[in-house]
């Protein structure tokens, strides 16, 4: 953003949710420049359904931005703010075992379709950022620290350089923000141990899950099914062993998106050390050389639905074209900043996503890291503290949430709870707010409380 005179500068790598949530929230603050910089041709999001909860519509409204998100918005009334839970793997007709409701009235909650969502985001972008402020096809391959003068200098892949006071990654799972940083910070230890322990951060790892996705309509369901399928209004969780779907309405009720995940031997090479019984479980890793996304074909996501109840199967069946997803996670970071970078979002902490907060948790660091920044306490000289009162505020929490969606994965196919029919004190658990902790709280006074703690520490 233009600035007429600036405290500092900030360059945003990558602009997904996070990045453009992140360009939102400093277009706010007059005194700070930022550019973005995004390695595609153009704005672009994977995946299809996405849901906004409590704790991210305080950021957004907060923001101003709550009444344009209702434009995109499925209403509640074609998805209640619950969740159907089945057990699912008893053909032909499943049974529901639990509901949890997300008990808000809040204005803006609701399911969205991420691409719809990403798209009004940038264009609600003031006029002169978008014109002048987005660099595509930019990719950062490594950044330097220039401690004489404070700046940052970015290297893209087009072998164009450019500079700025702070760097924010917010350049997704496989980051090289993310691993620039971490092997920074590891080459100020002289203990090999700890350069290890640090540096064990910088890639990703394998969750031993794949996801089939897809986007089908509510009439081709009911085409299928031969009647109005539940889907089309209720929010629904397929639970099995070994396997579950995650069903919901978006796009207004005109759309069903639907992602199923799998847990045991998804590839090949796993099915035939298995029938072996050679495979063990801390030997399941991603082959380096497979692509993560891949299209398969639709046989093989049925064949791991096998003995699944029908109305879920009429679901599966509506995906002629599937694509396997492998779903990986980051070892929960030490920390997300150091000097004058950050990470935030995926970039800092990408987590399955069976507990639906990989976006609401890139709003909050996005905000969380402008109400830093922006704060009368940040200077070109204090831009480490700011970034460190970021950190303090989310570390914590974005980390347990990696913890809370692995284990909210192994609960949707009963792998939680040794005892796999023990489905009364699995809906105890669903149905007793067991993840009450994601939707309480202010992003704004825990981001404040950070910020006065870290500028008054010393």
């Amino acid at each position: 953003m233009t600035a007429s005179n600036p405290k500092f500068s900030v360059a945003i790598i990558g602009g997904g949710i996070g990045g453009i949530t992140l360009a939102l929230a400093l277009s706010k603050y007059p005194d700070i420049r930022f550019d973005l910089y995004e390695a595609a041709g153009a704005f672009e999001e994977i995946g299809a359904g996405v849901g906004i909860f409590a704790r991210s519509l305080y950021a957004l409204e907060d923001l101003g931005l709550i009444d344009a998100l209702e434009t995109i918005n499925t209403p509640s009334s074609l998805s209640a703010n619950a969740w159907d839970y089945r057990k699912a793997d008893l053909y032909p007709t499943g049974k529901q075992f639990a509901r949890r409701f997300y008990a808000t009235d809040l204005k803006g909650s609701g399911n969205y379709h991420r691409a719809q969502l990403l798209t009004l985001l940038v264009s609600l972008l003031p006029e002169h950022v978008r014109n002048q402020c987005i660099h595509f096809k930019k990719r950062l391959v490594r950044y330097e620290n220039d401690a004489t003068n404070g700046q940052v200098t970015m290297h893209f892949a087009d072998g164009s350089t450019a500079t700025s006071s702070v760097l924010i990654g917010a350049d997704g799972i496989k980051s090289p923000t993310r691993q620039c940083m971490l092997a920074e910070r590891a080459a100020l230890e002289t203990d090999d141990a700890e350069k290890a322990r640090i540096l064990k951060h910088a890639l990703p790892r394998w969750s031993g899950m794949v996801a089939y996705r897809g986007l089908v309509s509510a009439d081709e369901v009911a085409a299928i099914s031969g009647e109005p399928h539940r889907c089309t209004k209720d929010r629904i969780m397929y639970c099995g062993r070994n396997a579950h779907l995650v069903v919901f309405p978006i796009a207004m009720g005109k759309k069903i998106n639907v992602v199923a995940f799998v847990s045991k031997n998804v590839l090949p090479e796993h099915k035939a050390a298995a029938a072996a019984g050679t495979l063990k479980d801390d030997e399941r890793t991603w082959p380096q050389d497979k692509p993560w996304i891949e299209p398969v074909p639709q046989e093989e996501m049925l064949e791991a639905y096998d003995g699944f109840e029908e109305e879920a199967i009429a679901l599966l069946k509506c995906i002629k074209s599937p694509s396997r997803w492998a779903i990986h996670e980051l070892d929960p970071l030490p920390f997300y900043a150091h000097g004058n970078v950050a990470v935030l979002g995926d970039a800092a902490h990408a987590t399955q996503p069976h507990a639906g907060q990989g976006a609401n948790q890139s709003i909050e660091d996005a905000y969380t890291l402008a109400l830093a920044l922006g704060s009368s306490y940040a200077t070109a000289q204090t831009i480490p503290k700011a970034l460190k009162a970021y950190e303090q505020a989310r570390l914590t929490r974005a980390n347990e949430v990696i913890v809370h969606s692995s284990q909210t994965g192994k609960m949707h196919q009963f792998m939680k709870d040794p005892e796999y029919d023990a489905l009364d004190r699995l809906k105890a658990y669903i149905e007793g707010n067991s993840n009450r902790w994601l939707f309480i709280g202010s992003p704004k006074e825990e981001a404040e409380a950070a910020i006065i703690s870290v500028f008054n520490a010393d």
